[in-house]
């Protein structure tokens, strides 16, 4: 059995080698989730785990402990790069052969049976290994789920093995899994669904019921210990301090039905629906020749004796088959009820990762069917798979199984950037390119996430080119200064995957010329698409200025009109851009409160509100209107609440939202919001946008608490979007919004629910706020003590000019150490990262400026320790791993030499 098991393995991995050879024998190969990696950002990742990252294209940093079960996976690529080799070998190892190793251990484990044949592992093998959906995972660079596709089968067999098998066995399947993690996490949802399936058929088939149930638990729970232990250094910080977080708007219900590509027939076929340019929402059609699989399942299973097993992977496959398709139909309901309702479901608002529940079954009966015919249909099999994956052949695909385009450029670029030894980002527009240049010292962001912080969504003009806030914001310059943006690199077209017209390659090119012509760019540069900034602050910098706002980003626009009011003198702190904002103030250095236009005296006193007496209407209702009329827009959509405005109403806001969103109704209508309150005096207030089309809002308990006007004319705004060529100018007025704190009255009944009436054409709330009047006369008393420091008008405030030097250096992406000399006068010290609550300057919290960095309050000359907490809890936790990692390898010691004696 041995041998025959080492023949086949020899042809199958000799098969796919032949298929995955254009990755294998090629030079450097790239893809959209599959980069360069320059040599420097390699090295940094042979080191303890790091909880902060600013790789990729995160070069603003972020939080990582959501992605740091990958870091044995990172290690590995660390480890080979600080032996010398390069990013296109390490690409190979680590990847495709890897990739051809495990795929053709774990295929011919799971296939062998006392029932198979040579013929069958072979061909089941080679299909589990070469159909469209893992060529395209390899092709798009999705290396890392690739790989857990690969080991899939094995775990699956070493569950079986290890249900009755020694402790050695079972931890073997322990340690599989750990690795399986490792390599993608969602893939351990995707094996438990498997092994509810196979423990169901399992109990249902032994006589021996509670047997079966103790060895499966006693499994269980070995095996849920060894990967808690293996994994301490990314769930201790998980625990302590913030658990890890899908990207903002991924749990949205509205994700599976955006993102659901692959309909049943795709599913059941076995075909991506991406195939095989593998470009987003590009659904390729069914494709007759892959009819084949589904016919030779039938004929499987027609021809075979009909057993548990068969019935075992029936059920498998068409669960796998039902989940691949999403929220499509048939009954598309009961996915987006799974994804809403189901914990760990939200992983997976792209449901394609449910075809391994499709190739495994799959695989398994085209063995059962192959094992049963002449080895000649052999010939005509790998015929069909030849002609299925035809363009891998003919050079078609466009990530690893192609040659990159546009290599000199890059390479002139990253060279550019090579020589370059000061510290500065570069931004890529519209995202980092495949070849695109990224190291420790150069961090890449991108102009598509860049979106996501305000400063820069504030500045788009319309909804046609949402990247134009890079030309139409006028303190743009000023924003990429503070964000340490040195370079701008507008990526070519690869038109391997989009069409371009000439029109829209004419627009590109007068785009990019629009920005590299701005006075904040340095003008005539050698490199193609690629220009330096005139200025970009250093990682850490002081300013003049500490201004805290009552108001919305319309300051950004404001602060051009004084030098010593832009932001690259002065920071701003922006009070309602977070909750409990007021409290900020007392960590501040000596600073003016600024209450912008249409605000007054109460916005500011609500910022002492805590959060536990906050509520948000929009959290109960969804994006369409439901029931009540009222429907939400959650606070990562601006832009699209924005331009809802815009269009429809002729009105514009520049408000933040503290993260709550937007509860809208238009017309009249009725909502209810739960709510707890005591029994005792409480004082209702509510944040709601004025507007003239607004109108009425009432408010109501047991009784009613009171109403509050939401129409006013709050004065005018405009937006001019350039033209270009023979287009104009185009200048767009809009009626001004704001979003402001209404009292809307005192109650001092009980109640768990309040009834909001609208009336209008549009009225929207932000929040709610609910608590005892003791406590709310004590923030209006207590706020009365920063009268002095309130000033209505920005170009009253007091500026100052403060010297001094700073000079740090990098220790880790968790740990720097800066000097600060000859500072004149206390002020605030920017770190240029993204702002995080888990940043110490020894000791010392930070603030947020700017809507998105950090900031700390320095007094004096000294040297200060700049460092990350959480990292504490992942060295901790990796001794934890460490530790545990040397006992089991003494069992596995123990283990071995007792059975060496036994044999």
């Amino acid at each position: 059995m041995k041998l025959l098991k080492a023949k086949n393995s020899i042809i199958i991995f000799v098969i796919v080698g032949l298929v995955v050879a254009p990755v294998l024998f090629g030079g450097v190969r790239v893809a959209n989730d599959y980069p360069v990696v320059s040599t420097e950002d390699l090295i940094s990742r042979f080191g303890v785990p790091q909880t902060w990252t600013n790789t990729g294209a995160v070069g603003l940093g972020e939080y990582s402990v959501s992605t740091l079960w990958n870091w044995p996976v990172n290690f590995a690529y660390g480890l080979l790069a600080q032996m010398g080799f390069a990013f296109s070998q390490i690409e190979k190892i680590l990847g495709v052969l890897l990739f051809m190793l495990l795929g053709t251990v774990a295929s011919v484990s799971f296939l062998t049976n006392k029932h198979s044949k040579r013929i069958g592992v072979i061909a089941g093998s080679i299909f589990y290994l070469t159909n469209t959906y893992v060529i395209l995972l390899l092709d798009g660079g999705q290396i890392n789920i690739a790989l857990a596709y690969a080991l899939f089968p094995l775990v699956f067999v070493y569950f079986s093995r290890a249900l009755t098998g020694r402790l050695r066995t079972k931890l073997i399947y322990s340690l599989l899994v750990t690795l399986l993690g490792a390599l993608d996490i969602r893939v351990l949802y995707l094996l438990a669904l498997v092994l509810v399936v196979e423990i169901m058929f399992k109990v249902a088939s032994f006589e021996s019921k509670q047997k079966t149930l103790r060895q499966i638990l006693s499994l269980a729970f070995l095996t849920g210990f060894v990967y808690l232990s293996l994994n301490a250094y990314w769930l201790m910080p998980s625990f302590l301090f913030n658990s890890p977080m899908l990207p903002l708007g991924y749990s949205s219900p509205s994700q599976p039905s955006a993102l659901s590509f692959a309909n049943i027939g795709h599913a059941m076929l076995m075909l991506a629906p991406h195939w095989y340019k593998n470009v987003f929402g590009n659904v390729t059609q069914l494709l007759p020749i892959f009819f084949v699989w589904p016919v030779a399942m039938l004929i499987a299973i027609a021809r075979s004796r009909k057993n548990i097993v068969m019935a075992k992977w029936i059920t498998i496959y068409v669960l796998g088959v039902f989940l691949t398709k999403g929220a499509l139909d048939p009954y598309p309901s009961i996915y987006l009820w799974l994804f809403n309702n189901i914990p760990g479901f939200s992983m997976f608002r792209d449901p394609t990762k449910f075809y391994f529940l499709i190739g495994m079954p799959m695989a398994y009966f085209i063995s059962v069917l192959f094992s049963r015919v002449n080895i000649r249909f052999l010939a005509l099999f790998l015929l069909i798979i030849a002609l299925q994956i035809f363009p891998v052949w003919r050079n078609q695909m466009t990530g690893l199984f192609s040659e990159p385009v546009f290599k000199n450029e890059y390479r002139a670029v990253s060279e550019r950037l090579g020589q370059d030894s000061k510290f500065g980002r570069v931004l890529w527009i519209p995202s980092l390119a495949p070849l695109g240049h990224s190291s420790p010292t150069h961090p890449s962001v991108e102009a598509f996430r860049l979106l996501s912080l305000r400063p820069f969504a504030s500045g788009v003009v319309g909804s046609y080119e949402k990247f134009n806030y890079l030309r139409e914001a006028p303190y743009l310059g000023d924003l990429l200064a503070v964000s340490n943006i040195s370079y701008i690199v507008y990526s070519p077209t690869d038109t391997r995957r989009q069409a371009v017209s000439q029109e829209d390659e004419k627009y590109r090119d007068v785009f990019a010329n629009q920005i590299f012509s701005k006075a904040w760019m340095s003008g005539h540069d050698t490199l193609a698409f690629a220009r330096k900034t005139v200025e970009s602050k250093e990682r850490f910098f002081i300013v003049d200025n500490t201004i805290a706002v009552v108001g919305g980003t319309g300051v950004y626009f404001e602060s051009l009109r004084n030098s010593n009011l832009k932001l690259v003198n002065s920071a701003y702190v922006f009070l309602e851009d977070y909750e409990n904002g007021g409290q900020i103030l007392k960590d501040l250095p000596t600073s003016q409160i600024y209450i912008e236009n249409n605000r007054t005296k109460l916005d500011l006193q609500t910022t002492f509100i805590k959060s536990n007496y906050k509520y948000s209407p929009a959290k109960v209702l969804q994006d369409s209107p439901n029931a009540s009329g009222w429907w939400k827009r959650d606070s990562y959509r601006f832009l699209d609440w924005r331009v809802f405005l815009q269009n429809k109403y002729q009105l514009d806001t520049q408000d933040l939202d503290t993260s709550y969103g937007w509860a809208i109704s238009e017309g009249e209508n009725t909502l209810a919001i739960p709510v707890q309150t005591a029994s005792e005096n409480n004082v209702l207030l509510v944040r709601a946008m004025k507007s003239p089309r607004g109108g009425k809002l009432i408010f109501n308990g047991n009784d009613e608490i009171g109403t509050i006007e939401t129409k006013e004319s709050l004065g005018e705004s405009s937006q001019r979007l350039s033209g270009y060529g023979n287009t104009p100018d185009k200048v767009f007025e809009y009626e001004q919004t704001s979003l402001s704190w209404f009292v809307v009255g005192e109650f001092s009944e009980k109640i768990d629910t309040l009834i909001v009436s609208s009336q209008g054409d549009i009225n929207a709330i932000n929040s709610i706020a609910i608590l005892p009047a003791v406590e709310w006369n004590n923030i209006v008393e207590n706020s009365g003590k920063l009268e002095s420091k309130i000033v209505n008008n920005l170009y009253n405030v007091p500026t100052q000019a403060i010297d001094g030097n700073v000079v740090y250096k990098r220790i880790s992406p968790t740990k720097y150490q800066v000097e600060v000399k000859n500072l004149s006068a206390e002020t605030t010290l920017v770190f240029s990262e993204t702002y995080n609550e888990g940043w110490r300057l020894d000791g010392q919290r930070p603030y947020p400026v700017y809507n998105f960095l950090n900031g700390f309050k320095v007094s004096k000359d000294g040297v200060y320790t700049v460092s990350f907490y959480p990292q504490k809890y992942a060295e901790a936790g990796l001794a934890i791993s460490a530790l545990s990692a040397l006992i089991l390898l003494i069992i596995f010691c123990i283990a071995r030499k007792q059975r060496l004696k036994k044999v």
